[in-house]
């Protein structure tokens, strides 16, 4: 394998992973190739497919002994606040009022 960094600032914003001569990988740091977040890029664009709020702290195999684990929404703690505003996290609950939240069969496959 050879690889190819792409350097701003001292630091790889891209690598691209050769094996003999194709591209087999390549990693952009979106972090320090964009301005902003993902999120906001894909409103400002009105992109069709957006990035949607996760709990990304939510473990339902610690919390519940299962990955296949359904309920109700996690509670705000548990989603990263510089991506999901307490005024969204009210909005979700609405949204799962009458439905579960479902972490291997429904809302991390939409994320």
């Amino acid at each position: 394998m050879t690889f190819n960094p792409v350097l701003k600032d001292g630091q790889v914003i891209c690598l691209t992973v050769y094996l003999e001569k194709r591209i087999v990988l390549v990693i952009k740091d979106s972090m320090k190739v964009i301005p902003g977040s993902l999120g906001k890029l894909a409103k400002d664009l009105k992109v069709e497919t957006q990035k949607d709020h996760f709990p990304h702290y939510f473990n339902p195999i610690e919390l519940h002994g299962t990955l296949d684990w359904s309920g109700p929404l996690p509670k705000y703690n548990f989603f990263e606040s510089k991506r999901t505003s307490i005024i969204e996290y009210n909005e979700l609950v609405k949204v799962f009022k009458n439905k579960p939240f479902s972490i291997s069969r429904g809302e991390s496959l939409l994320y």
